[in-house]
């Protein structure tokens, strides 16, 4: 019996196993009730964004979250972030007019309905080179094409023998 004692007084955590074990109990019961809570705001969430986002302002999900995204950093991040994705958007020609000025004097050259009168010049020098182009050809014969799969060719020691 002294034995068991000593054992027990060495493995604290055995003798209040009873406890422990309630313990658990309650941990799982909150755990479950507060992912359900969690279930419940995030479905919420699915629901506005599906009325809000993309009914009333009709915006793609993944643009509205990179608008939330940004909006959620720290002044300077979002300052550095901006100047990143303008710098490569100026390096990959992404985005094409991004000056409002510079849009407004496109569109003011187009007319009001966005139709530029075609360029004849531009159109005649395009049909001028084509007619070039196609004049050169590959200056070889072209062989007629058989349908279907092609043959084997016969060499000629093996046509001999």
């Amino acid at each position: 019996m002294a034995q068991s004692l000593a054992g027990a007084a060495e493995h604290a955590s055995l003798s209040n196993s009873a406890a422990r074990a309630d313990t658990i109990r309650r941990a799982v019961q909150q755990q479950a009730q507060l992912e359900a809570q969690v279930d419940a705001v995030n479905a919420e969430i699915r629901e506005f964004k599906s009325r809000v986002i993309k009914g009333d302002l009709g915006f793609k999900l993944s643009a509205w979250n990179a608008i939330y995204r940004v909006s959620q950093l720290e002044i300077e991040d979002r300052d550095t972030l901006l100047e990143t994705i303008r710098e490569g958007f100026a390096a990959l020609h992404i985005g094409g007019v991004m000056d409002w000025v510079a849009a407004a004097e496109t569109a003011a050259r187009r007319g009001a309905n966005g139709h530029a009168e075609p360029d004849e010049a531009a159109r005649a020098d395009g049909k001028a080179e084509r007619a070039r182009v196609m004049a050169m050809g590959d200056g070889a014969e072209r062989p007629q094409r058989r349908r279907g799969r092609p043959r084997k060719q016969r060499s000629e020691t093996g046509a001999e023998a």
